[in-house]
C-alpha cells in the first residue's frame, strides 16, 4: 500500500504565521467536502515542554485530534532556539531516517500528512539539514508561507530558489497578511499585497502565488495531491 502524500509547510521566516495559516487548511480539507483524513505533524518544536500543546497542539486539533501528541510532535525541544542547535545541546539524536520513521508511524491511517518544518526554508532543522533539505527526502511538494510586509520579496524569491535546486515541487505561496493588514476590508488586497504579487509573479512567473489559506484553487491542488495515488 502506498504511503500517503507528504506536504512540507516551509516559511520564509520565523513568525510568518505557518502554524495560524495551516490550522485553517487543515481544518478546511478535514471537513465538508474534502473529508480528508490529514495526519499533523510538527515534528520538532522549540521553546516548549512535553505537556504544553503549542503549535503542535494548533495543528492536531484542526486535524481532528485523530493522533495523540506525542506522535504529532515527538521531540518537544525546552529552548526557543532552532531546532538543530538543541538537538545538539540535549545529545538527542534524530536524522532524516528517524524523521521519516516517525512520520511513518502517524502516516498509516491518513490520506495527507502536513508536516510543518520550523523557521525559514534554509534554518538548520536537524544538525546537518536545513529545513528545505528534509522536505527534499520527505516532502512529496510544499507550500510556503510567506509574511505580506516589507522585504518579502527578496526572502521569498530566495526561498523558492532554495526548493528548486533541491527539487522539491512547490504547490505554491501563500501571501500571510500580517494583523494590520487583515484589518483592512474583507476581499480586497492591499497595496503592499499587490506590490509583493507583481514582483514575485515576475521573477517567478510559473509559482502559483495565493492570498487566502481558504482559496478554493489551493485546496483543490492539495486534495489532488492527498488522492492522487488511490
Amino acid at each position: 500500500m502506498p504511503h500517503p502524500a507528504t506536504l512540507a509547510i516551509l516559511g520564509t521566516n520565523t513568525g510568518v504565521g505557518k502554524t495560524h495559516v495551516g490550522a485553517r487548511c487543515v481544518r478546511a480539507l478535514s471537513a465538508e467536502p474534502h473529508h480528508l483524513r490529514v495526519a499533523a505533524f510538527k515534528p520538532l518544536e522549540s521553546g516548549v515542554r512535553p505537556d504544553e500543546p503549542g503549535d503542535a497542539g494548533m495543528l492536531r486539533e484542526a486535524a481532528g485530534a485523530r493522533h495523540p501528541l506525542e506522535l504529532v510532535r515527538p521531540w518537544a525541544l525546552p529552548r526557543p532556539v532552532t531546532p538543530a542547535e538543541e538537538l545538539e545541546r540535549t545529545g538527542t539524536r534524530c536524522g532524516v531516517r528517524t524523521l521519516r520513521a516517525a512520520r511513518d508511524r502517524i502516516a498509516a491511517d491518513s490520506d495527507l500528512v502536513w508536516f510543518e518544518t520550523a523557521g525559514g526554508v534554509l534554518s538548520p532543522l536537524l544538525p546537518h539539514y536545513t529545513c528545505a533539505d528534509v522536505a527534499g527526502h520527505l516532502a512529496s511538494a510544499a507550500l510556503l508561507i510567506a509574511s505580506d510586509e516589507l522585504g518579502t520579496i527578496s526572502l521569498t524569491l530566495s526561498a523558492i530558489e532554495a526548493l528548486q535546486r533541491r527539487d522539491v515541487p512547490l504547490l505554491g505561496v501563500l501571501l500571510n497578511r500580517l494583523p494590520a493588514e487583515r484589518q483592512s476590508r474583507a476581499g480586497e488586497a492591499t497595496a503592499a499585497e499587490l506590490r509583493n504579487l507583481r514582483w514575485i509573479q515576475q521573477f517567478q512567473p510559473a509559482v502559483r502565488i495565493f492570498t487566502d489559506p481558504l482559496d478554493d484553487e489551493l485546496l483543490a491542488m492539495i486534495v489532488r495531491l492527498a488522492t492522487a495515488d488511490r
